[in-house]
């Protein structure tokens, strides 16, 4: 195996562990991982009487909690998948990322609590994005090499 392809493989495992690791730990002082997508997923999915003050905060919120699924997607076609169009899969896994830290603006001034649970969670998106353009190099090195027969 190549260089770039354990490097591949290294970050595609961090972007899953990352990601699993922080539905346990605390996002905020009170909430970990999984309470948190609870909250986001409020406006559609009542929990504990939490509400957004204007229609687009809870659009963000709902489209930030369907961003897990659309990380697990994103990683099982990094995975399994040997042809997908991993250059719009790497910047759909990093709109992603950037849509998630819609969160430090919006509690900008509880920012200072968010716990390391937020902060694997975020990397996690942008890890799995470097995994899908290492797995793209890694994948054009592969069969750029000249055979022996």
């Amino acid at each position: 195996m190549t260089a770039i392809g354990r490097r591949f493989l290294v970050t595609l495992a961090l972007a899953a562990a990352a990601f699993a690791i922080s539905w346990f730990l605390p996002v905020m002082p009170d909430h970990s991982g999984w309470q948190a997508f609870r909250v986001a997923l409020s406006p559609v999915w009542r929990y504990h009487g939490f509400a957004f003050s204007h229609w687009y905060e809870a659009a963000i919120a709902v489209a930030s909690a369907l961003s897990n699924a659309g990380f697990i997607a994103a990683w099982l076609a990094t995975a399994f998948a040997p042809r997908c169009a991993r250059g719009w899969l790497a910047a759909a896994v990093v709109i992603a990322g950037v849509l998630n830290l819609y969160w430090i603006i919006a509690l900008r001034e509880d920012a200072r609590d968010f716990g390391i649970g937020y902060y694997l969670w975020i990397g996690s998106f942008f890890c799995l994005a470097l995994a899908v353009l290492a797995r793209r190099t890694a994948l054009r090195e592969l069969f750029e090499q000249p055979r022996l027969v």
